[in-house]
């Protein structure tokens, strides 16, 4: 009983000390929070998938509500905007209240968005171009900025693609095509003419591209919803989820940095605007053959042709984007006659072929991907399949692979 009773004494010590050591933190000067993504670490490859996920999930991070803002940065408050802003350079609704304010500061703080801001020069003239064709504000631009870093590669989680982060259905609703072999939503024009006509149509919706912007991020039919529960049209007094809460402002806060940078302390590349010629060409063949045989960069080839899923030509025929004034060497090298160390490839050249394959018992659908060195998700999208889809024997999948002709029965 009495070593009992001396255990509880040493337990009660230990507690009070242990009480008397929070308070002393409490009060240390060095315990206060910091905004998050100022101190995150990024992935050094900034054109790769993981950089990308991680800038933009970066951008709908809340930071703490005891964290005063701009705390990280020399002379802050001196690069906010204020009410002396002409507000009327803008052909979008473009406000400055605390939100916005808030978001501004964010970006300025944001290690990759001088990295975005670069790519603007290549994209942003040939998005205007088409918004004004298609009758849309032009700052709507700005919304590709918040959704993919200017990165015509960018892909989410969700299956959100592109600059402008269409989902798949979204992006055949909106007739961007998606194959074994192509991506649209991944071509930054086709994905661009797509996006102006769905801002059209969901401006025909709701009447307000601050509603449209948000119905882009969080789906019209969550919108409308909210908008019946609160009985109000007002983006600003709505209870949308986080990440659509936090995007209208952070899009006007990338209009505001992004139509006068230099004002905020950016100093932009300027990377020449996207410009190309076409060539068709018949034979399927990769990306790094062809960069070889007309001496160009790789790189370039996959900037030009970013909707190529596999980096190689689709067979049936594709119309490859090339730098301008290249075809003559690309036409000489298809033809032989170039001085190249890759040799063409042959006119009759095969492509990857589509073969039938019959379920067995005991088949799923990764043995059957190993099998004929594809990926599960390309035998979904070539047959239709869901991902709570089952396989039954006798079932007939039709598998479209480098590899697909080695194993037909």
């Amino acid at each position: 009983m009495r070593k009992g009773r001396f255990w509880y004494v040493g337990v009660v010590l230990a507690l009070l000390l242990a009480l008397d050591e929070l308070a002393a933190l409490a009060s240390s000067p060095h315990s206060s929070p910091t905004l998050p993504g100022l101190t995150a670490k990024h992935p050094s490859s900034p054109d790769s998938a993981d950089a990308i996920r991680s800038g933009l999930a970066q951008l709908f991070k809340s930071p703490p509500k005891e964290t005063v803002a701009g705390q990280r940065i020399s002379g802050w408050e001196s690069r906010l905007p204020d009410d002396a802003l002409d507000l009327s350079v803008f052909d979008l609704p473009v406000l400055i209240n605390e939100r916005v304010k808030a978001e501004f500061q964010f970006l300025l703080n944001f290690k990759k968005f001088p990295e975005w801001l670069n790519r603007a020069n290549r994209y942003v003239p040939m998005m205007r171009e088409i918004f004004e064709k298609e009758g849309v504000p032009g700052d709507l631009v700005y919304l590709s900025l918040i959704e993919s870093g200017y990165h015509p590669r960018a892909y989410s989680r969700r299956n959100a693609a592109g600059l402008w982060q269409f989902i798949p259905t979204t992006g055949r609703e909106r007739g961007l095509k998606r194959t074994t072999w192509v991506d649209e939503r991944f071509d930054p024009e086709k994905a661009t003419l797509a996006a102006a006509r769905h801002f059209k149509q969901l401006y025909r919706m709701f009447g307000d591209w601050q509603l449209v912007m948000a119905a882009h991020n969080g789906g019209p039919g969550l919108v409308q919803k909210v908008m019946k529960r609160k009985g109000t049209q007002d983006y600003w007094q709505m209870k949308l989820p986080k990440e659509t809460m936090k995007f209208v402002p952070l899009i006007m806060a990338a209009a505001i940095i992004a139509k006068d940078p230099s004002r905020y302390g950016f100093s932009p590349s300027a990377e020449p605007p996207l410009a190309y010629e076409t060539v068709s060409v018949n034979r399927s063949v990769g990306l790094e053959t062809i960069a070889k045989g007309m001496n160009v960069p790789l790189d370039t080839l996959k900037m030009l042709n970013p909707e190529l899923r596999k980096w190689r030509l689709p067979p049936g025929g594709y119309d490859l984007k090339i730098p301008v004034g290249t075809r003559p060497n690309l036409l000489a090298w298809l033809s032989g006659t170039a001085s190249s160390t890759a040799a063409p490839p042959p006119a009759s050249e095969s492509a990857d072929q589509t073969v039938v394959y019959i379920v067995k018992r005991g088949d799923t659908l990764w043995s059957i991907a190993r099998r004929f060195h594809v990926t599960v998700d390309a035998i979904r999208e070539e047959n239709g399949l869901s991902r709570r889809g089952t396989l039954h024997p006798g079932d007939r999948l039709k598998i479209n692979g480098s590899d697909s002709r080695q194993s037909g029965e």
